[in-house]
């Protein structure tokens, strides 16, 4: 996906990769992109707010990693949300 632009078809295998930046560490149970892969699938029942970039969140379709990132200033906090078509 170009920064900005939604695809005009959702991509139908993905991998997104959140890399949440963050002064401390995350506990596992933390890291959880659920809401994030939901929003991001096609606005269907299940998915009332679907922005239509993936086709869905299955694992069988979408690869999700999460990235935590020690950064030393609150400033630099951030979350980096990246989805790239796969073959």
């Amino acid at each position: 996906m170009t920064a900005g632009r939604r695809p005009v078809v959702p991509f139908p295998k993905v991998k997104v990769t959140v890399e949440r930046h963050s002064v401390g560490v995350p506990d596992d149970d933390n890291i959880n992109a659920k809401a994030l892969l939901d929003v991001l699938c096609e606005q269907s029942a299940t998915h009332p707010f679907g922005l239509g970039i993936i086709a869905d969140d299955n694992p069988s379709v979408c690869k999700s990693i999460m990235v935590p990132v020690k950064v030393t200033r609150r400033a630099d906090q951030k979350t980096v949300v990246t989805v790239e078509a796969m073959t």
